[in-house]
């Protein structure tokens, strides 16, 4: 994922040649299957309103049907039990409260955690089709008018238009203890199987419907959810609501919002803002940023008009807004949030983040959908002296080219279900099929890839699992907490743990059971030492540690610790420490061989006053000059920005009147 100045400008170009021609802004449809004495639901469904309410019925719209189980007696099931059923079954969900975005179950759910994610990328997914609803009622009926124009071929096997009557606050004391119902199902216009229809690129259609107001119905609380669906693949094309559109509105977006940068380059991030009120806004703008010492961050602004630090825009018009890291030689990660609030109603703000990071040896990528599990990672990584960026999967995708520039990735997935998705298999096995060292740990990875009753489950996705993870899946839960290391074993050797409670997450509510496949060997037992929670593989240079449990759900900081000094020990290639008698100062580098930094340290001094490479020629490869840091981060690169070749490089070293010198390998 290398994007430059010249891709951006590129980007930029062609959206405001092409603003006549481009597809439509996307609607995302929820789908919800919930029910009144599901105890998950009471964590989800709030959740998902809270997402509703943020994005606005102008991006994201949903359906709430409520299910059958595990409460038979649903009141607003039995209302209309056919018709929920029937939407149910059309997309063979088993398990509730399970939730559809856009077509794509995601089943076995009990938090909106992975929701937020799923939407934000399919928002910036423009849709071939303009949909747009209009509803009206009168004392006995509800009517809805919807115009469909293709922008441009759909594409789809075949379409069918499906028009949900939804109803919101409805007072309903449920065994959940969830009293107001938004977003609930009454009835699908005309049917559940909807009109078919075709269109193509240019046509406009229009459709009318109408149902007669059920005496249990509020008629000042009922709106339409339009749907089109290709019933093909069952994958939602676009929607919309009949509620009418808001004065003052606004959606922002960016697919990709971070990366891996070589130290003394820059890159830039675009991403897009978009009016989605009826009338002609002024955007503040607000730019905050937390960089490392040498680093500096801006951003730019194509097609809006700019009025000092706010952009003025259009209904519907969209301008580009790009955030850029100048990366010096400073390692870590460079964070920086941009806002834009409304004028006419503050409230009404918008923020995005965005990362790069430079100059590490780790990658520890946070891929938890949004939790803020990474600080039981980050406090563990910090112990054990380690030198890293975080990379937000929420923000980004990564590849193998990403995670080959560190040492070493640790991917945490925390309670995401389901979780890697296909283009993150494609990265790890391209990583691993290279000499990557991965640490991988979450609860829910081996139900998510293995188990026929996750969405994310197919052959490929098994295969992936069993042949790059190099364990076979047993259970979707061990039922059980604690573990023990195998006698021996250079990573869990002596350790034992304790997966609910204390210090720690305390969020496996379903640690798989996994077996390893030889070559690899398990390395955790449950207390049941007939059930496995995690496995190791060596083969050639690749190295991977995999937990079938939370790591960030220990119960203590000690052991985390451990745990995690133990996994970068074994992962990670070895520190040198250069030869010195006792009084002088030392050179420590690490890792040793380094593939793509070196991290440079002396101890016995407060600094030095050179710090200068040579290649075995003895030619000047790189001039540190002095510091008075201990550290130095060498990214492998000469003095005119190059990397330098594989090979052996001495690191000569001056401090006061003491002198020394330490051989450092290169490999790629």
């Amino acid at each position: 994922m290398r994007r430059y100045h010249l891709l951006f400008l590129v980007f930029v170009g062609a959206l405001l040649v092409a603003s006549a021609c481009f597809p439509a802004r996307r609607v995302v449809l929820i789908e919800e299957v919930t029910n009144a004495g599901c105890g998950c639901a009471r964590g989800l469904d709030p959740g998902l309103d809270s997402l509703l309410a943020w994005h606005g019925h102008e991006s994201v719209v949903c359906i709430r049907y409520n299910g059958w189980w595990p409460w038979p007696y649903d009141q607003l099931y039995l209302d209309n039990p056919a018709e929920i059923e029937a939407r149910v079954n059309y997309y063979g969900i088993t398990a509730m409260p399970s939730v559809v975005i856009d077509g794509e179950v995601l089943p076995r759910i009990c938090d909106a955690i992975p929701v937020p994610a799923i939407c934000e990328e399919r928002i910036g997914v423009p849709s071939p089709l303009k949909v747009v609803a209009v509803d009206s009622r009168d004392a006995d009926s509800f009517y809805v008018n919807v115009t469909v124009i293709a922008e441009e071929d759909p594409q789809a096997d075949s379409l069918a238009l499906r028009v949900a009557v939804v109803e919101d606050s409805i007072y309903y004391e449920a065994p959940n203890t969830l009293n107001y119902h938004d977003h609930t199902f009454r009835t699908m216009l005309p049917d559940t199987d909807g009109t078919v229809f075709s269109i193509t690129p240019g046509e406009t259609l229009y459709f009318d419907l109408s149902v007669g107001l059920d005496p249990a119905w509020d008629a000042g609380r009922i709106s339409a959810v339009v749907l089109v669906q290709n019933d093909g693949d069952l994958s939602v094309v676009q929607a919309a609501s009949s509620r009418p559109r808001r004065d003052t509105w606004a959606g922002y977006y960016g697919v990709d919002r971070g990366d891996i940068l070589i130290s003394g380059r820059s890159s830039g991030f675009p991403t897009t803002f978009t009016n989605l009120g009826s009338l002609r806004d002024t955007f503040d703008i607000d730019f905050v940023t937390e960089l490392p010492g040498d680093w500096s961050s801006y951003y730019d602004i194509a097609g809006a008009d700019v009025i000092g630090d706010a952009v003025a825009l259009d209904p519907d018009s969209s301008c580009v807004l790009t955030v850029n890291f100048d990366c010096g030689f400073d390692s870590g990660t460079g964070e920086a949030i941009l806002t834009l609030a409304s004028g006419r109603d503050p409230e009404v703000a918008r923020s995005l983040d965005f990362f790069a990071i430079s100059g590490v040896c780790g990658l520890l990528v946070d891929d938890d959908g949004g939790d803020t599990l990474e600080r039981f990672y980050e406090d563990a990584l910090d112990s054990a002296g380690v030198v890293y960026g975080v990379w937000r999967r929420d923000a980004a995708r990564l590849d193998s080219a990403d995670m080959a520039l560190a040492d070493f990735t640790v991917w945490f997935t925390g309670q995401t279900v389901p979780t890697l998705d296909e283009s993150d298999q494609e990265a790890l096995a391209a990583y691993l099929d290279s000499g990557g060292r991965l640490c991988l740990t979450g609860q829910d990875i081996g139900y998510s890839l293995c188990d026929p009753t996750s969405s994310r489950y197919s052959l490929d996705a098994k295969a992936f699992f069993e042949t790059y993870v190099h364990a076979a899946y047993v259970m979707p839960n061990s039922n059980l907490f604690d573990l023990t290391g195998r006698s021996g074993d250079a990573v869990s050797d002596g350790i034992s743990l304790t997966i609910r409670g204390g210090d720690g997450a305390d969020n496996q509510d379903f640690p798989d059971v996994v077996d390893a496949i030889s070559p690899a060997e398990v390395i955790f037992d449950y207390s049941d030492p007939a059930k496995h929670g995690g496995v190791k593989f060596e083969g050639g240079s690749t190295r991977l540690v995999y937990l079938s449990f939370g790591f960030e759900a220990i119960d203590n900081e000690p052991d985390r610790v451990l745990l995690m000094s133990r996994i970068i020990d074994w992962l990670g290639p070895a520190a040198s420490v250069g030869p010195g008698r006792p009084g002088d100062i030392v050179i420590a580098c690490y890792p040793n061989p380094a593939v793509a930094f070196a991290n440079i340290s002396v101890s016995g001094s407060g600094g030095w006053q050179a710090l200068r490479i040579y290649d075995v020629q003895g030619r000047l490869v790189r001039d540190a000059g002095g510091s008075e840091s201990r550290n130095f981060l060498w990214d492998l690169r000469d003095e005119e920005g190059a990397p330098v070749s594989p090979g052996v490089y001495f690191v000569s070293l001056s401090a006061g009147a003491s002198k020394a010198l330490h051989k450092l390998m290169i490999v790629r």
